[in-house]
């Protein structure tokens, strides 16, 4: 698209983080006050902290955040590529993690897991829980 000159990627993400919280996170820390006057503090994880709200952050490689760059990297505009990861926060991160290890085992031993299986269904909540105030 000869027309496009700046462009958004946003990769939503469940799991991380206190129960029902949204917070957006980005490696740019010349990105934190633009992003916190648009969003609010509370909404934007500060790049550079040691810890945030959903724990410590690190850098990944070869993730979401660098696949829009790479898209549209020959693209005939040359566009301004901005990368946001959204956390929503679900159960506490012990119970995600057991939830997505319970799920893999059992799938293992029996190489299926049917949607109504309780494991099947301990995953599916540990990510998208079953509450409507955390999906208001």
């Amino acid at each position: 698209n000869k027309e496009l000159f700046r462009v958004l990627h946003v990769d939503v993400h469940t799991g991380l983080g206190a129960f029902g919280q949204d917070l957006l996170l980005f490696d740019d820390s010349g990105l934190l006050e633009p992003l916190r006057a648009i969003f609010g503090s509370k909404y934007v994880a500060d790049p550079n902290a040691s810890d945030t709200a959903i724990g410590t952050l690190y850098e990944t490689a070869g993730s979401c955040d660098t696949l829009a760059k790479q898209l549209l990297a020959n693209a005939p505009s040359s566009p301004t590529v901005l990368s946001l990861c959204q956390e929503f926060g679900t159960l506490n991160g012990i119970s995600v993690l057991r939830a997505m290890i319970n799920e893999g085992a059992w799938w293992h031993a029996n190489r299926s897991t049917k949607p109504k299986e309780p494991v099947k269904q301990a995953l599916l909540r540990a990510f998208y829980p079953d509450c409507d105030k955390w999906r208001a």
